[in-house]
């Protein structure tokens, strides 16, 4: 069978040798009858209905996305009234749907309808830019007839459903830019759903709320004026050596502000919990104001190979002076209740960017050489100068740190008892040697003799711009942004990384009479040791032969023969943390009962009085210093000081990025709002070279079988009145055209061709 063109009027159907000849059905007049007016089908004025069909869904979704950034609290459960005087849990819309809907559960579901309204909007903006789109390639270049339904597709699922058709592939090569924008509104639709809903319902659980308190900042200055309570190098920041007389014998009853009064909790920690394995942390507990720091040490060996002859270690903790300054604050005020602070459930101190809050930083290695094996009598003992983290990767130090053989630690090798000395050197904080006795067995001394192990250690110290929080009512423990010491794990060996994330000092030069102070004497069995020698001693056991041994883990029975690399790294690394926390501890306590933190109280905000209160004694006396006879001959701004900020928790409904499932939700809202903004940008820039076009003549199905009806029929269509299967004819290019008659119709050409003329903007046409 075929078709065979007559005229206009009549075509030929050929049924093997027979032809017949069919009249083609007439078009009625349909202008004589319709009641429908000319009418514009092309304009190039911004659509108000438009603007606000995108205006009120992107208002909306910003809304969404800024109270998540700016993690709101919604409303408390179940909370009672002092855990929340002088804050406003709620805002203006959750005090208003609270007036309305008594009980939470209600006003949960209002939110879960208010997110699916949510979604709804922002699916019909997304159809209203792929209509927009279209409207205008109708207008202009033409959509693909595969395409000609893509607004409809977007939502249910529909979009994706036409991929494994053949329409799609189909216009794939020609279209790339309009299915790709296609298929991202169908995937922003179908995810609009799950994502509306986590995002615009809230999460319970406790929430961080800055309140409107009786009080600004709370601030807290330090009596510095004659010193730098930070010192880097002593004798020239106002640090004489006498200050460290008292310190050189201490017992467990000496000053807390001594570098070496924190040994007593250090060694016992050490020898019952570290030698053990159980922990690497150690708390200690401020006397004055029982606040709680903690000490920390973190190994930086690698774990692949973690013994190269080197034990590094970094350790860290938190300034007893900001201790004291915090954990004094809360004392104060929760013996006077100040700005009604006292009587919050759950408050939180944090201190600001721009307060003198340091803490120390300690960089140990530790390295060794046995007596008799990998050292003789006669061969200077050589340490590497310490390399920290903060240093670039290809960072060199020629100068090694040496001991020479006349030194009188190295005299009388071997030794059967401990031995420890600090030592002066420039260039680093510390060095030090400890010689520990070793029993030897190799093939020269098959049944054991006496040597020394000798583990030589230097250090690096420095100091670091710490933030502090406290919440006292959770824990006594004053908290640091560097309570964790994971930064220098992640940045080792990458110095503008890790400066990126830390503010660091100059090198920390000690004097050796402070160093002294952490060696201080102690008397056993009428012999004067040191109460490092001492502790060391603890680990000294005798052995066959009339020999001693180093033994770690309470163990005397260690392999020492063949390859003793895992026993050198055990010790090295013990020494190392226990001295390097030793050197940090006695940094931190840095003579705090010195400086007097003092609370100021202004009486309003804005308004600061001269009232102050010294924390340190804040928990026994609530007079007020006279602070003209306390600065003397200085003013208030020559003190440095620390600025706390004052917030509490709340247990509620709140909204927070707080885990994947939120993330994932407001980058879906975030991609609608770029679509959104990308495409206003675009339509602007058209307005403005007079090229922008639009039409609302066809937005809906009926509107467009109108104007087919209207339209000459397509003779590149015929015989597909009951489907397209053929792939050539979903790519042709449907257009909205003028022909010869003056109206419009509804032409569809192969790609690359057109028919009549492109309608005029702003003409009404029938």
């Amino acid at each position: 069978m075929a078709t065979d063109k007559k005229n206009d009027t009549e075509y030929s159907l050929v049924h093997g040798d027979e032809v017949e000849t069919l009249e083609r059905p007439s078009r009625p007049d349909i202008a004589r009858v319709s009641t429908e007016d000319a009418k514009k089908a092309a304009r190039n004025r911004f659509s108000k209905r438009k603007l606000l069909l995108h205006g009120l869904p992107v208002a909306i979704t910003a809304g969404i996305i800024a109270i998540h950034a700016r993690e709101v609290y919604w409303l408390d459960l179940n909370t009672s009234k002092a855990d929340v005087i002088g804050s406003n849990p709620l805002p203006r819309f959750g005090r208003l749907i609270s007036q309305k809907v008594q009980s939470q559960r209600y006003q949960l579901k209002y939110l879960q309808f208010a997110a699916k309204v949510h979604e709804l909007l922002v699916a019909l903006s997304l159809s209203s830019i792929l209509m927009g789109i279209l409207h205008r390639r109708l207008l202009r270049s033409g959509i693909p007839l595969g395409l000609l339904d893509a607004p409809s597709l977007i939502g249910a699922g529909g979009g994706l459903d036409v991929v494994f058709r053949t329409r799609f592939w189909a216009t794939f090569r020609s279209n790339r830019s309009l299915i790709f924008f296609f298929l991202l509104c169908t995937l922003l639709t179908l995810l609009l759903a799950p994502s509306s809903a986590i995002a615009v319902i809230p999460s319970l659980g406790w929430w961080k709320m800055q309140g409107r308190y009786k009080v600004p900042d709370l601030r807290v200055y330090v009596r510095s004026w004659d010193v730098n309570p930070w010192p880097v190098k002593w004798k020239e920041e106002g640090w004489g050596y006498t200050d460290f007389d008292k310190c050189k014998k201490l017992g467990t009853d000496g000053n807390p502000d001594c570098p070496g009064a924190g040994w007593d909790q250090i060694s016992q920690w050490a020898f019952g919990n570290v030698v053990t394995g159980s922990t690497t942390n150690l708390t200690l507990t401020e006397p004055y104001t029982n606040s709680q720091r903690l000490l920390l040490s973190r190994s930086l060996n690698s774990t692949e190979n973690p013994y190269q002859g080197t034990s590094r270690r970094v350790s860290t903790a938190n300034s007893a002076l900001n201790d004291a300054a915090l954990g004094g604050l809360w004392r104060y005020i929760e013996n006077s209740n100040y700005g009604d602070i006292g009587k919050l459930q759950i408050p939180l101190f944090e201190s600001t960017a721009h307060s003198a809050t340091y803490q120390p930083l300690v960089y140990s290695e530790c390295s060794s050489e046995i007596f008799n094996l990998t050292h003789s009598a006669s061969k200077p003992l050589e340490v590497r100068r310490p390399k920290g983290p903060w240093y670039n990767r290809d960072y060199q130090e020629a100068n090694i740190l040496r001991i020479e053989p006349s030194d009188d630690m190295l005299a009388d090798l071997p030794s059967k008892e401990p031995l420890f000395k600090w030592y002066d050197q420039d260039g680093v904080t510390a060095f030090s040697l400890a010689i520990l006795p070793f029993r030897l067995i190799n093939s020269t001394y098959p049944n054991g003799t006496q040597s020394s192990i000798m583990v030589g250690c230097s250090y690096d110290a420095r100091w670091l711009a710490a933030s502090l929080s406290l919440e006292p009512r959770a824990s006594s423990l004053v908290k640091s942004n560097l309570s964790s010491l994971e930064v220098f794990e992640k940045y080792h060996n990458d110095k503008e990384l890790l400066q990126r994330n830390i503010n660091i000092s100059r090198l920390i030069e000690m004097p050796r009479d402070w160093l002294r102070t952490l060696s201080f004497s102690s008397a056993e069995d009428d012999r004067n040791r040191s109460n490092i020698v001492t502790f060391f001693n603890e680990f000294t056991d005798p052995t066959e032969g009339n020999t001693t041994h180093f033994a770690m883990k309470n163990s005397t029975s260690v392999s020492m023969g063949g390859d003793l690399s895992q026993y050198r790294q055990g010790v090295e690394d013990f020494i190392s943390m226990t001295l390097g926390i030793t050197i940090t501890d006695g940094l931190a306590r840095q003579s705090y009962t010195r400086f007097f933190p003092l609370l100021e109280l202004p009486s309003s905000v804005g308004n600061r009085h001269s009232d102050y209160v010294d924390l340190i004694l804040s928990g026994y006396f609530k007079d007020k210093l006279n602070i003209t006879d306390f600065l003397q001959n200085y003013t208030i701004d020559a003190l440095s000081y620390m600025d706390f900020t004052v917030s509490r928790y709340g247990y509620g409904y709140g909204f927070q990025a707080d885990d994947k499932a939120v993330y994932f939700a407001i980058a879906v809202l975030g991609t609608y709002l770029l679509v959104v903004v990308v495409h206003v940008l675009i339509r602007g820039f058209q307005r403005l070279n007079n090229t922008y076009v639009w039409s609302s003549s066809w937005e809906t199905l009926p509107n467009l079988v109108a104007l087919a009806l209207n339209s000459k029929i397509p003779e590149n269509l015929e015989g597909a009145s009951a489907g397209i299967k053929n792939k050539d004819t979903w790519k042709m290019e449907t257009k909205v055209r003028v022909l010869d008659s003056g109206r419009l119709n509804l032409v569809v050409c192969q790609p690359g061709e057109d028919q009549g003329q492109r309608p005029e903007v702003s003409k009404k046409y029938m």
